[in-house]
């Protein structure tokens, strides 16, 4: 990000998430926003992790996956109970089973732990979503680190 100012720190991340710390204002660009903050009006920054939705995610994906489990165990039981005693209905019923296991019970991808860069302002809070497991979340620890910085030093 062009700024044109004396720039102290910055990161980008994949998911679009830019900031730039400069002698005077930080800079703050996502997907979806863009906004310009005065340092004197900035009174804390910090990290949030959206632990709750995360939890819920993940007890819905872990469901769906021993649901799929259970599935494909009980079709395979049939596979064999089929081919054991040569009953075509049985290995019949097996197939649906799998199909029903991977088109109903599809858990998808894992979960992600979404966190927030947030900003707070005398104005309010400003939160800025990324994703933790990036490789830009040290560079984001860094980028917080330099703007505490400026807290105590810029008085006006």
């Amino acid at each position: 990000m062009n700024t044109g100012e004396n720039q102290i720190a910055g990161f980008q991340d994949k998911s679009g998430l830019e900031a730039v710390l400069t002698t005077n204002k930080l800079f703050v660009r996502s997907m979806t926003r863009s906004e310009t903050f005065a340092l004197r009006a900035v009174v804390g920054c910090g990290i949030y992790d959206d632990i709750d939705t995360f939890t819920k995610e993940l007890s819905n994906w872990n469901n769906t996956k021993s649901k799929q489990t259970l599935t494909l165990i009980i079709a395979g039981i049939a596979i064999v109970l089929s081919l054991t005693t040569g009953m075509i209905p049985v290995l019949f019923l097996a197939f649906i089973l799998i199909l029903i296991a991977f088109v109903f019970f599809n858990s998808g991808s894992k979960p992600v732990l979404f966190s927030y860069l947030r900003i707070i302002t005398l104005g309010g809070t400003r939160d800025f979503k990324f994703d933790k497991s990036e490789a830009a979340s040290e560079s984001i620890a860094d980028f917080i680190s330099r703007l505490e910085e400026t807290f105590t030093s810029y008085k006006q």
